[in-house]
């Protein structure tokens, strides 16, 4: 039902998706590439597959996980926004890109940052105003905070500071 799923705009592997995905496991990052480009939904049985041997993706080499994650970055900033949310929500990206997902528990001064409340929210509405389709312009998005970690200090009053996050 290949022409029905693409007509329906959705992502679903051939067969039992338990079986593709431990075939090939980069097959899971092609499936949200696909989706987040195209704009489709990945089926639940295909999602739920993906949540379950995610994992999988580090016995994948580091050189192909890193084209998937360029060619998701060759696309506009919207699309890789979404695809990091949905490489989040299938539970990848804890396994390729840690340092991300660790962002969810940095706070901002909503002062400073209203788009959310944390440093991955704000990764994900910095992205999402990107409308170059550029692999380095995104990528630079994606980690122009990536030293707020190291750096995050809390102050009276509820205020977080990270000072010195651009030369970490």
């Amino acid at each position: 039902d290949g022409i029905k799923d693409i007509k329906e705009k959705i992502i679903r592997t051939v067969g039992n998706p338990h079986d593709r995905f431990k075939e090939d496991h980069l097959r899971m990052m092609r499936a949200v590439r696909f989706a987040s480009k195209l704009g489709f939904t990945i089926d639940q049985k295909t999602k739920d597959a993906t949540k379950e041997l995610g994992a999988n993706i580090k016995n994948v080499s580091a050189e192909r996980v890193r084209e998937e994650i360029m060619k998701m970055a060759a696309d506009t900033g919207n699309n890789f926004a979404n695809a990091i949310k949905l490489l989040d929500e299938v539970g990848i990206l804890k396994h390729i890109l840690p340092e991300i997902v660790k962002l969810k528990e940095f706070q901002h001064t909503r002062h400073h940052h209203p788009e959310g409340r944390t440093v991955y929210d704000h990764l994900i509405a910095a992205l999402r105003q990107n409308k170059v389709a550029d692999p380095m312009v995104n990528l630079a998005i994606l980690f122009h905070d990536i030293g707020k970690q190291k750096t995050h200090k809390e102050e009276p009053g509820g205020k977080h500071t990270y000072h010195g996050h651009p030369k970490e």
